[in-house]
């Protein structure tokens, strides 16, 4: 009979291999702080935008069909930029730095809802886009300002530089030497 091999288990120190896809739960996980930090963060706002806006066509049961449609929209592109970014930019990571999801879903909450109310004062698609997909041309656009903004909120996550390290003060390097 030969050794015994020990079993693997998720904390061993063998190699794991992941392919093409590694990473790929990191990114999920990231992804789902950051869709939890936006829709948080985009009730008010829209419960806010509905007063504002009340009277109009736009009510507050009509943005917050959109808020869920939204959210439908983002998490996909937000796995994909995450996974995108996990791989160019995998020396920054989001582990131990969850202030990262927190200001990517602020930051996403702002620029998709600006973009959206931006585009829908417009009122009007650009004609090139009109010109090539005809009725899909609102869905198309609509669906590209909120990919954009929530994937310019992840990037301003993504680059922004880490915090710096504490430094332990003299008491906490005398009571851990005692």
């Amino acid at each position: 009979m030969g050794p015994a091999v020990a079993p693997f288990s998720r904390y061993s120190q063998g190699v794991i291999v992941g392919g093409v896809f590694r990473g790929l739960s990191r990114a999920i996980r990231q992804s789902l702080s950051f869709i939890w930090i936006y829709t948080i963060t985009g009730v008010p706002l829209i419960f806010l935008i509905g007063i504002l806006l009340a009277g109009g066509r736009i009510t507050p049961e009509v943005l917050a069909i959109g808020h869920v449609f939204v959210i439908i929209v983002m998490l996909p592109a937000a796995v994909i930029g995450n996974f995108l970014a996990l791989r160019a930019l995998g020396w920054r990571s989001w582990r131990h730095e969850r202030w990262r999801a927190r200001v990517a879903g602020i930051a996403a909450t702002v620029l998709v809802w600006a973009g959206i109310l931006i585009a829908g004062r417009q009122g009007t698609v650009p004609q090139p886009l009109v010109a090539t997909l005809g009725a899909l041309a609102f869905p198309t656009f609509f669906l590209a300002v909120v990919v954009t903004g929530s994937n310019l909120a992840l990037l301003v996550a993504w680059l922004l530089p880490p915090r710096k390290t504490r430094t332990p003060s003299r008491r906490d390097v005398s009571a851990r030497d005692s």
